[in-house]
């Protein structure tokens, strides 16, 4: 996982990556304390957990220790944004690649203009 990746795409690729056991918010918190540092204790204490938890596994008011299964809107949404990622990331080669191209074309027209002359 990325470092840049945020909270909510570190709790849809954690439930994701759980996808065949339901999680309960109680793993993913300890998950998020003891893999990014974070100080979460309760999920219930910290807004943006609850509401990443509403989207991601579709409860509002969730059980602790209650396991849930990952909603199919965040499955794809989570699958939306690494395709995304990944075609950013591609167009960036391209673009590098492309001004390669461009500059070896100079390089190789100046040659042929003065090899001519």
């Amino acid at each position: 996982m990325k470092p840049s990746d945020d909270l909510y795409i570190r709790v849809l690729k954690y439930c994701r990556d759980n996808i065949e056991t339901p999680v309960t918010p109680d793993a993913v918190v300890k998950y998020l304390n003891d893999t990014y540092g974070y100080e979460f204790r309760k999920y219930i204490e910290h807004t943006e957990l609850s509401e990443i938890f509403e989207f991601t596994l579709g409860y509002r008011n969730l059980g602790n220790t209650t396991p849930y299964p990952m909603k199919g809107e965040a499955y794809f949404k989570l699958l939306e944004y690494e395709e995304l990622s990944e075609a950013r990331k591609n167009a960036r080669e391209a673009r590098w690649l492309s001004i390669a191209a461009i500059v070896i074309a100079l390089l190789v027209g100046g040659m042929e203009l003065f090899r001519n002359n």
